[in-house]
């Protein structure tokens, strides 16, 4: 991992070379980025993106002074997440520096705040908290945005009694996106101390602090959590989506996962949220409902995933899969199927009927393993991507001293 400390350069800087850093920086973050939830990517996938970015991060900060200039105008020709996370890192390591064109892209592009707290993150020490404490105060809700995002990354592991003084603040901010960030912390720091709190919000009328109040009720065990997030998950989309989607296909009662499965098959905008809930549960039924999917070509490559998820089959070593169709070109394309193998549908479908009925009764499975923290672990460091993210919930739900979820996509951010 990069270290903090800004090292003066005595040697002539190749700005060929620097320039190659900045661009490689923000396309390898872009990258990692894009594959957290990808199903194709395993633990070792992502380690070397890490590597790469690694390397590229470790030349800007030897010479963040002259690559300064490099990154600046990067970003003020981009304004891209990306483009800020390479200018945020660099300006980390430039000493006192003028931070007022970072922050003018921020306000102006709210949604890149996300590039900058995965800066803070990666870059850690104390320019980063100086930075965090900082923004933290801003009057730009960008930076406040950044800013929370970072912390609870960066201090998932103080004590609950520092967590209710961050807490204490950013449930208050004006910001809808800062008290959203605040009100998911509270289910996965498990506060039950807060559950009124969440109740409030959740009567209230800002669709993303209420998904994130749902979010939160389900890590609690409250008993409106199922109702909670089958109303609010359908308001939000993206990565939250999925967190809700996830939490929810473990978390939830029997009656209330099969009125979102109805609901989900009426609604062809959730047919692939509702796969992935099927994948997220892991049960017989879960397993049979996916076979269904599996006949419908747009559908079939994330079914095929979806049952290898629940199962641990890999569909490549067991050669359960078909070349594409000559007309596949005309079925619609979703990125995030790219490396997904087309299933060869009768034959896998024959393999799963077999392999139902020799599941143990009532089980939930993960990887081919009842849903236990024991069989979790391992995934950490053997699994695809989503089950990954699954065996982080699985293991914190169990210890609440522990935080996988912040650290399953790396050590790093």
């Amino acid at each position: 991992m990069p270290t903090t400390a800004t090292t003066s350069l005595r040697r002539p800087v190749n700005r060929y070379i620097l320039n190659q850093h900045a661009e490689e920086t923000a396309f390898c973050w872009l990258r990692r980025q894009e594959a957290l939830w990808r199903p194709s990517y395993r633990c070792s996938h992502l380690q070397r993106l890490d590597q790469l970015l690694d390397a590229h991060l470790e030349g800007l900060r030897v010479a963040a002074q002259a690559a300064l200039p490099i990154v600046l105008n990067n970003l003020q020709r981009w304004k891209t997440l990306d483009e800020v996370f390479a200018c945020t890192y660099t300006l980390l390591h430039c000493g006192a520096v003028d931070w007022s064109p970072l922050e003018r892209v921020l306000e102006a592009q709210p949604a890149a705040a996300k590039g900058a707290a995965a800066a803070l993150i990666w870059s850690s020490g104390p320019s980063a908290e100086d930075c965090l404490q900082r923004w933290s105060n801003s009057a730009i809700p960008a930076l406040r945005v950044a800013s929370a995002s970072a912390y609870v990354a960066l201090h998932a592991n103080d004590s609950p009694d520092v967590h209710n003084v961050w807490l204490a603040k950013t449930l208050v901010d004006p910001a809808s996106e800062v008290r959203a960030c605040a009100l998911r912390r509270i289910g996965e720091w498990r506060l039950s101390a807060q559950t009124e709190h969440l109740q409030n919000v959740f009567m209230g009328h800002d669709a993303l602090c209420r998904f994130e109040s749902a979010y939160a009720m389900a890590w609690l065990g409250m008993p409106q959590a199922d109702a909670a997030l089958l109303e609010t998950m359908p308001l939000v989309q993206g990565s939250r989506q999925r967190r809700g989607t996830l939490l929810f296909a473990m978390t939830a009662q029997p009656a209330a996962f099969e009125t979102w499965v109805q609901q989900a098959q009426v609604d062809s905008t959730q047919t692939r949220a509702l796969i992935w809930s099927l994948a997220f549960r892991g049960n017989a039924l879960a397993l049979s409902k996916l076979l269904e999917y599996l006949r419908m070509p747009q559908y079939a490559r994330l079914a095929g995933y979806a049952i290898g998820h629940i199962s641990g089959m890999d569909l490549d070593e067991q050669g359960l899969w078909q070349p594409e169709h000559q007309d596949a070109e005309l079925t619609p394309h979703f990125s995030e199927d790219d490396g997904l193998l087309m299933p060869d549908i009768e034959r896998l479908t024959e393999w799963v009927g077999r392999y139902v009925n020799s599941m143990p009764k009532g089980a939930s499975l993960l990887a081919g393993k009842v849903m236990r923290t024991d069989n979790a672990r391992p995934l950490l460091q053997a699994g695809w991507q989503p089950q990954r993210w699954q065996a982080s919930v699985l293991l914190d739900m169990e210890d609440r001293r522990r935080h996988f979820l912040s650290q399953v996509p790396s050590p790093q951010l």
